[in-house]
C-alpha cells in the first residue's frame, strides 16, 4: 500500500517499515498506537448539557471522531451529526459504507458526500439525496473537488428539469388531444402534429400513457370518420346514379317506380343513421339536395301514374253526357308526353262522338292575279351556280342555291330552256340526296358499331370521356345531310348513354372529392388568415411568423388533392396573397436584423484604428459575445448573413492579428534589449579585463626592473655579498622570482575569471530559456488535465505524475485553490522560453476549447 501512502502524502516512517516486516498479530498489536480511553457517558452528557448550538455541534463531532478512531459504531440515539462525523473519519471503507447506509436525511447525506475520505462512499451518499435544493448546493460545493459527485448532481438536476418540462408538455398535449376529440370531425393534420410531439417526448410516465390512450382513441375516431366519409361518397354516387336513371327513364315507369322508391328509402335510412357532422361537408349538402330532388321527382311520378290511371279509366268508360266538363275537371299528369297522348286520345273519342259537321258555304273564287315577273339574268346565274355545285358534289351549297331559285320562281311557271335546265338540276339534286342519305346511314351504322364496341371494352374513363362527345359531334354533322331514323337514333343514344354512365359516376365522385378538398383548403386558409390577423394585432414574434410561413408552404405541398381548376386557382391566389403579406413583414424584420448586424460589423471595423490594442481586443470580444448571444429578431437569408459574418470575422481577425503582431514585436524588442544588455555586459567585462591586464603589465614591468636592479647590485657588490653570505643578492633575486610568479598567477587568475564570467552569462541566458520552456510544458499539462484534452505520448508520464500530484492536493485539507484556465493561459504567455512549435499547437487547441466552452 505504499502507492496509496504516497498518493495521500503520508511519509513512511521506520515504525511502518517495522510493522510491514512483522508477521505475527502480536507484533502488530504491540506496534499499534494506543488511544486514550474515552468516557462515553460523560461525552454524551456534555452534548446534552451544551449551552448553545455551536457547542453542541462541536461536541457531537468530537464524539463522532472518537467513534471513528476506535471503530465503534455510534448509538442509534446519537444525533445525525455524530453519525456523519463517524462516516467522514472512518478509516475502514466497509465500516464507513455500513455507517453511511444508516444515515437519514438529505442534509446528513450531503455532509457525508462532501467530507468522507472514500470516493465510493461520497458517491453512494450523493445518490441517496432526493432534495433538489440539497443537490444544487452539493453540486456547487463539488464543482472543482469531486467530479463524480458533481456529475451525478448535475445529471440528477438536469433530469429533473427535463422530466418536469416533459410532464408539463405531456399534460398540454393531453389537453390538446382531448379538445381534438371533442370537436368532430377530428382534424387529421393537427392529430399528426400532436403524434409527432408526443413521440418526441419518448416513453414512460402516467401522463404519457394517458396521451397514448387518447391518441389511440383519436386514431379510432379518425378511422370511423374516414369510413363514414367513404360511405357518404358511396351514398352520393348511388343517389346521383338514381337521379340519372329516373331522369332518363321512359314512360310508363311501371315496376321501376317501386324499386326506385325502395332504393331511395334505403339511402335515406343510411343517411339518417350516419353522423350529423357529415352534413357540414359539401358532399353531405349535395346529398341532401339530390335526395330532396329525387323525393320530389318520385312524388311527381307517383302522382302522374295515379292521374294517368284515372284518365285511362275515364277514356275507357262510356262517354257521359257531361263528358267535356268531366274531362276538363279531371287532373292530368304533369309529364308532357303522357298528357299529350291522353289529350290526343280524348280528341279522337270526342271526334267519334261529335255530330256530322255542316259544310260551309262555298267561297267565291278570287280573281287571278297577274303572274310575277322573273329576273331572267339572275335566274341564269343561279342555274349556272347550281349546276357547278352539282358537278363538284357540294350538296349543302347546291341545296342553298336550289332554295333561292325556288323562292325566286314562286308561283310563276318556267318554259323553254330554263325550265328544262331547272328540271334536270332538280333530278340530279334528288339523286345526290339519295346517295348522301345512303352514305350517312352507313356512317351512322359505323358510329353505332363504334359506340357498342366502346361499351364492351374495358372501362377506360379518359378514353370514354373523349370518345363519347366526339361520336355525338360526328352524329350531328351527319344530320346536316339528313335526319336519321328513330331506330338508329335509339340504338346510338342507348349505347352512348350506357357507355357514358361510368364516366358520369366517376365525375360525380371526383366532384365530391374536389368539393371536399376545396372546403378543407378554404377552411385552412381562413384559419391561417385568422392567425395572421391575431399576429398582426399582437406584439410581432417574427420567428413564429417565419415558422408559420414554412408550415403553410409545407402543408400546401403535402396536400395532393386538388379542388378543381378554378377553385384551386382561387385558393392558390388566396394563399399567395397571405404569403405575400407575411413576406412583407419578414422582409421588414430581416432588414432590421441586417441593420443590427451591420452596426456590430461597423463597430468591429472601427476597432482597426483604435490606438489602444488592449481596449480594441476587449471590445472585439464583447462584440463577438453580442453577435452570438443577442437574440435575433428573425432568421436572415443565408447569403446576407454570410456576407455580414465574413465582414465581422475579418474585422475581428484584423484586431487579433494586430495584437499578435504587437506581441511579436514586443518579444523581438525584448530579445534585442537582452542581447544589447548582454553585449554591454560583455563589453564591460572585456574593459575590466583589459584594465586588469594593463595593471598586471605595469606590475610586471616593475617586477622586471626590480629584478634587473637586484641583478646589477649582485654583480656590482660581489665582495659585500660574499662577505655577508650573499644575502642581499639572493634576497633581490628571490624577490624578483616571487614577483614574476605572482604576475603569472595574477594573469592566469584574471583569464580564468573572465572566461568563467562569460561562460556564466551565456549559460545563465540558456538556463533561463530552458527553465521557461519546462515551466510552459508543466502549465500545458495542467491546462489539458483541466480541460480534458489529450496530451502527446512524450508527456504521458508527466501527465500521470501531475494527475497524482493534483489528487494528493485534493486530499490534503487547506490546499491551494484551483487556478482558472484563462489565468493559466495568461501566465503561460508571460513566461519567456525558447520557441517551440509543438507547444504553440497545443496552446491553440486549448484556446479553441476555452472559446467553445465559453460559447
Amino acid at each position: 500500500m505504499s502507492w496509496l501512502r504516497n498518493m495521500v502524502g503520508k511519509p513512511r516512517d521506520d515504525g511502518t517499515v517495522r510493522a510491514r516486516q512483522a508477521t505475527s498479530p502480536a507484533a502488530a498489536s504491540a506496534q499499534a498506537p494506543v488511544l486514550p480511553p474515552v468516557d462515553w457517558d460523560r461525552l454524551r452528557q456534555s452534548i446534552a448539557a451544551a449551552a448553545n448550538g455551536e457547542e453542541r455541534t462541536r461536541r457531537e463531532r468530537e464524539l463522532g471522531r472518537a467513534c471513528a478512531a476506535r471503530g465503534l459504531s455510534p448509538l442509534p440515539v446519537d444525533a445525525p451529526a455524530v453519525w456523519v462525523e463517524a462516516v467522514c473519519h472512518a478509516s475502514d471503507k466497509a465500516t464507513a459504507a455500513d455507517w453511511s447506509g444508516r444515515l437519514k436525511g438529505d442534509e446528513s447525506l450531503a455532509e457525508a458526500a462532501m467530507h468522507c475520505r472514500f470516493a465510493e462512499i461520497r458517491l453512494a451518499a450523493a445518490r441517496r439525496i432526493t432534495d433538489l435544493a440539497v443537490l444544487k448546493q452539493l453540486a456547487d460545493a463539488n464543482r472543482d473537488k469531486d467530479k463524480h459527485v458533481y456529475r451525478h448532481c448535475t445529471d440528477a438536476l438536469r433530469a429533473h428539469r427535463h422530466g418536469g418540462a416533459r410532464a408539463r408538455r405531456a399534460a398540454e398535449l393531453a389537453l390538446a388531444v382531448r379538445a381534438l376529440l371533442e370537436a368532430r370531425p377530428v382534424a387529421v393534420s393537427r392529430l399528426l402534429h400532436l403524434e409527432k410531439e408526443i413521440a418526441a417526448l419518448g416513453k414512460g410516465g402516467e401522463v404519457l400513457a394517458e396521451c397514448m390512450d387518447l391518441l389511440a382513441q383519436a386514431q379510432g375516431c379518425v378511422l370511423k370518420e374516414t369510413q363514414a366519409q367513404i360511405g357518404l361518397r358511396d351514398r352520393l354516387a348511388a343517389v346521383m346514379a338514381l337521379r340519372f336513371e329516373i331522369a332518363g327513364a321512359q314512360w310508363p315507369p311501371g315496376d321501376r317506380l317501386a324499386a326506385w322508391q325502395h332504393r331511395y328509402a334505403d339511402i335515406v335510412y343510411e343517411t339518417a343513421s350516419s353522423p350529423a357532422w357529415l352534413a357540414k361537408f359539401p358532399a353531405g349538402r349535395e346529398l341532401a339536395r339530390v335526395l330532396q330532388e329525387i323525393e320530389s321527382r318520385l312524388g311527381a311520378l307517383a302522382l302522374d301514374v295515379t292521374r294517368a290511371a284515372e284518365c285511362e279509366r275515364f277514356l275507357e268508360a262510356p262517354l257521359p253526357d257531361e263528358g267535356i266538363e268531366a274531362w276538363a275537371a279531371l287532373p292530368k299528369p304533369d309529364t308532357a308526353s303522357v298528357r299529350a297522348a291522353l289529350e290526343a286520345r280524348w280528341a279522337t273519342i270526342q271526334a267519334r262522338a261529335a255530330p256530322p259537321a255542316i259544310e260551309p258555304p262555298p267561297v267565291p273564287k278570287a280573281r287571278k292575279s297577274r303572274k310575277p315577273r322573273i329576273d331572267q339574268a339572275e335566274l341564269q346565274r343561279s342555274l349556272e351556280e347550281l349546276e357547278q355545285h352539282l358537278d363538284e358534289g357540294r350538296l349543302a351549297e347546291a341545296d342553298g342555291v336550289a332554295s333561292r331559285i325556288e323562292h325566286a320562281i314562286g308561283a310563276a311557271s318556267l318554259g323553254g330552256l330554263p325550265a328544262r335546265r331547272w328540271q334536270s338540276a332538280r333530278a340530279q339534286l334528288a339523286r345526290l340526296h339519295g346517295w348522301a342519305r345512303w352514305g350517312t346511314d352507313q356512317a351512322r351504322e359505323h358510329l353505332i358499331a363504334e359506340a357498342e364496341a366502346l361499351l364492351g371494352s374495358e372501362p377506360d374513363m379518359d378514353e370514354r370521356a373523349r370518345a363519347v362527345p366526339a361520336l355525338h359531334k360526328e352524329w350531328k354533322r351527319l344530320d346536316a345531310h339528313g335526319l336519321a331514323t328513330k331506330a338508329l337514333w335509339a340504338r346510338f343514344d342507348a349505347a352512348l348513354e350506357k357507355t357514358y354512365q361510368p364516366v358520369l359516376e366517376q365525375r360525380a365522385v371526383e366532384a365530391v372529392r374536389q368539393e371536399a378538398a376545396r372546403v378543407e383548403k378554404a377552411a385552412q386558409c381562413e384559419a391561417w388568415e385568422a392567425w395572421f390577423e391575431q399576429f398582426s394585432a399582437a406584439a410581432p414574434q417574427y420567428m413564429a411568423l417565419a415558422a408559420k410561413r414554412e408550415e403553410i408552404a409545407a402543408h400546401w405541398r403535402s396536400r395532393g388533392a386538388l379542388a378543381g381548376f378554378r377553385d384551386e386557382r382561387k385558393l392558390r391566389r388566396r394563399r399567395d396573397g397571405l404569403l405575400k403579406r407575411m413576406d412583407a413583414l419578414l422582409e421588414e424584420a430581416q432588414a432590421k436584423e441586417a441593420a443590427r448586424r451591420e452596426q456590430i460589423a461597423l463597430a468591429a471595423e472601427a476597432l482597426r484604428d483604435e490606438p489602444e490594442i488592449s481596449k480594441a481586443v476587449n471590445e472585439a470580444r464583447s462584440l463577438q459575445i453580442r453577435w452570438k448571444d443577442e437574440p435575433a429578431i428573425v432568421r436572415m437569408r443565408h447569403g446576407t448573413e454570410h456576407k455580414l459574418w465574413q465582414r465581422f470575422r475579418a474585422a475581428c481577425d484584423a484586431v487579433f492579428a494586430r495584437r499578435d503582431a504587437i506581441r511579436n514585436e514586443q518579444v523581438v524588442q525584448r530579445e534585442q534589449r537582452d542581447q544589447a544588455r548582454n553585449a554591454e555586459q560583455q563589453a564591460r567585462d572585456l574593459k575590466r579585463a583589459a584594465e586588469r591586464d594593463a595593471a598586471l603589465s605595469q606590475k610586471a614591468r616593475h617586477a622586471g626592473r626590480f629584478a634587473l636592479m637586484a641583478q646589477k647590485a649582485a654583480l656590482a657588490e660581489p665582495v659585500e655579498a660574499a662577505a655577508v653570505g650573499g644575502e642581499p643578492a639572493d634576497a633581490l633575486l628571490a624577490a624578483a622570482r616571487e614577483a614574476w610568479e605572482g604576475l603569472a598567477r595574477l594573469q592566469g587568475t584574471a583569464d580564468r575569471v573572465l572566461r568563467a564570467r562569460l561562460d556564466a552569462a551565456v549559460s545563465a541566458r540558456a538556463e533561463s530559456l530552458a527553465k521557461g520552456r519546462a515551466a510552459r510544458a508543466a502549465l500545458l499539462i495542467d491546462l489539458e488535465i483541466a480541460l480534458e484534452l489529450p496530451t502527446p505520448e512524450s508527456d504521458a508520464l508527466a501527465r500521470r505524475a501531475r494527475s497524482l500530484s493534483r489528487l494528493q492536493e485534493r486530499f490534503r485539507s487547506g490546499g491551494p485553490a484551483a487556478q482558472e484556465p484563462e489565468a493559466m493561459v495568461a501566465q503561460w504567455h508571460a513566461i519567456g522560453a525558447v520557441p517551440d512549435d509543438g507547444q504553440y499547437a497545443r496552446m491553440a487547441a486549448i484556446v479553441r476549447r476555452l472559446l467553445e466552452r465559453g460559447g
